[in-house]
Order: structure tokens, then C-alpha cells, then sequence
């Protein structure tokens, strides 16, 4: 659902495995956008275009925020309409425990590191 109450038809990700992105493809949801915010397992997506033009699927590259955006995210934060999804916070002695569940992909969401 959007913030409107209205419901949308949509997937946004940072992270792209070709696997992942095959599988998102694969949904039987028609019309629906991919919007990709960055490429951090790879720059490198292989999927099989059938699946995007038979269900006619948009696929956005976003390249950062505008110094707007950034205001409207804090915003909604601060009035709790927009909870950040936060998997772990670990001490900095703990930075390589850190680095090793994103790694191995042991997290959903943030891991933060507390000094």
C-alpha cells in the first residue's frame, strides 16, 4: 500500500542476485515496476525477457536521493509513518561479525554499528 492507502503494484531492491531477479520476473503479476536502488551483489542481472515483455514489467534504476527526499524520509520517520527495518545493532569491537553476516547474508534489513 502506498502512503495514500492506495495499493500499488511494485518491488523495490538494492540487492540483485540473478536468481532473485529471475524469480521477480517470474510473478504473475502483470504491469508491475522494479525499481533497483543500487547493485550490491553484483552489477550483473541475467534474467529471461520473455517474463518482462509477456507481463509487460517496467524495470527503474533510481541513482540516489535528492536532498528533498532525504527530508520527506526523516519526516515520515519522525511522525512513524515509515519504520525503518533495523536486523541488529553490535558494538564496534564486533565489525567483522558484522561484515560477516552481510557476507554470508545472515541480516534482513540494517545491521547497525554502535562506537
Amino acid at each position: 500500500m502506498g502512503f495514500d492507502g492506495q495499493a500499488r503494484r511494485g518491488y523495490c531492491s538494492g540487492l540483485y542476485r540473478q536468481s532473485h531477479l529471475a524469480a521477480e520476473h517470474q510473478s504473475d503479476t502483470q504491469r508491475r515496476r522494479i525499481l533497483t536502488c543500487g547493485a550490491t551483489t553484483g552489477f550483473e542481472a541475467v534474467t529471461d525477457l520473455r517474463y518482462v515483455w509477456v507481463r509487460e514489467i517496467s524495470i527503474i534504476g533510481s541513482n540516489g536521493w535528492g536532498e528533498g527526499d532525504l527530508h520527506t524520509l526523516l519526516d515520515l520517520v519522525s511522525r512513524k509513518k515509515l519504520k525503518p527495518v533495523i536486523d541488529r545493532v553490535l558494538p564496534l569491537e564486533d565489525i567483522r561479525e558484522a561484515h560477516r553476516l552481510i557476507e554470508e547474508r545472515e541480516f534482513f534489513g540494517k545491521i547497525i554499528i554502535h562506537p
